[in-house]
């Protein structure tokens, strides 16, 4: 069996999203020659180049093949970088009632290397922030987190009262326990918030 043939059945069994790249395949051949196969294969359209050396499988569908869910490419993104990439501050705002601006623009926020992140039409863009507004990723506290960073310092006590409220003590707990890892704005914010609530 050749490289090309290789990579392709190993392609059939990969999930929706999964970023691959020669260095996750590097069983299958030498790195050149995978590098190679990779290229090609975004030429036939059996791949789609995401970023510099990482590629996702298409989705087949009943019309044609379209780029993975942006989410399930992200959260791979994030496994392959061994670095949490969350949504941004707007989205969790938003998801807690807190604003009712909706992003127009895909941004996610990581501790690590900012990067792009192309799939077909629509950029992703991973924006570097500090570590403690990535904190709890996919949980309802990690959202209030990154909330409360992007409704800001002016703002932040308030932010915090509305979030006890919302959050539920379970979640709040959370949050609290993280304390230590905040900006001191952002500690204060919290720490008022429970004695007004």
């Amino acid at each position: 069996m050749t490289v090309i043939e290789r990579v392709r059945e190993t392609l059939k069994t990969q999930k929706e999203g999964a970023v691959i790249s020669a260095e996750t395949l590097k069983k299958l051949g030498s790195r050149e020659a995978l590098d190679q196969t990779l290229s090609r294969l975004v030429k036939t359209g059996e791949t789609i180049r995401i970023s510099r050396g990482l590629y996702v499988v298409p989705v087949r569908g009943k019309f044609g093949t379209y780029p993975p869910s942006p989410e399930k490419v992200v959260r791979a993104y994030a496994r392959a970088k061994g670095k949490p990439v969350v949504p941004n501050g707007a989205v969790a705002a938003n998801r807690l009632g807190l604003s009712t601006q909706q992003p127009i623009r895909q941004v996610y926020l990581t501790s690590g290397q900012s990067g792009k992140i192309r799939l077909g039409s629509t950029p992703v863009e991973v924006r570097h922030v500090p570590e403690w507004q990535t904190l709890l990723p996919n949980q309802l506290a990690g959202e209030a987190v990154r909330a409360l960073a992007f409704m800001g310092k002016a703002s932040a006590k308030e932010t915090a009262v509305k979030l006890c409220r919302k959050l539920g003590p379970k979640e709040w707990a959370k949050l609290k326990r993280n304390r230590s890892k905040f900006p001191m704005w952002v500690k204060e914010a919290v720490l008022e918030a429970e004695h007004v609530v």
